[in-house]
């Protein structure tokens, strides 16, 4: 049985190597960013394959997940091509900004944010910019109670 005494490892970098015995096979589970464990899956060395190196990232502001935000969640998906000074706000209808994060220091890739987090906002609808050098993107979206 999985268990804390026989983790190999707990990783997000897909460039992990194994020194294990010859033959072991592993029981492989996922962690979605809410928390929730996919069932195991038995794989055997055999079945292990390369990972290919993954293409440039290109900038993108995905908007919020899900739209309507429900329970003071806002969380927001985006990425970023580099690891330059970025910045992600949340502005109401009138253009005014009501919290801004630092994201840049992120680096490349995918990124997911509660945009909220440790702020009570009010219910209604909002605009996210998502800022790096000269690109800039806005999605609109809502947020109930």
């Amino acid at each position: 049985m999985p268990g804390p005494g026989n983790v190999v490892t707990a990783t997000t970098d897909t460039g992990y190597v194994d020194a294990g015995a010859a033959g072991s096979y592993y029981k492989i589970s996922a962690v979605d960013f809410n928390g929730n464990e996919s069932a195991f899956a038995v794989v055997s060395p055999s079945q292990t394959t390369d990972v290919p190196a993954v293409a440039s990232v290109a900038f993108a502001l995905d908007g919020t997940h899900p739209n309507p935000a429900i329970g003071g969640r806002l969380m927001v998906h985006f990425a970023l091509p580099s690891g330059e000074a970025a910045t992600l706000e949340l502005l109401d209808v009138t253009g005014r900004r009501v919290t801004e994060r630092t994201v840049g220091t992120l680096g490349a890739g995918r990124h997911s944010i509660d945009l909220a987090e440790g702020r009570r906002l009010k219910p209604g609808l909002y605009f996210v910019r998502l800022t790096q050098g000269a690109n800039q993107r806005i999605v609109r979206t809502t947020l109930l109670n």
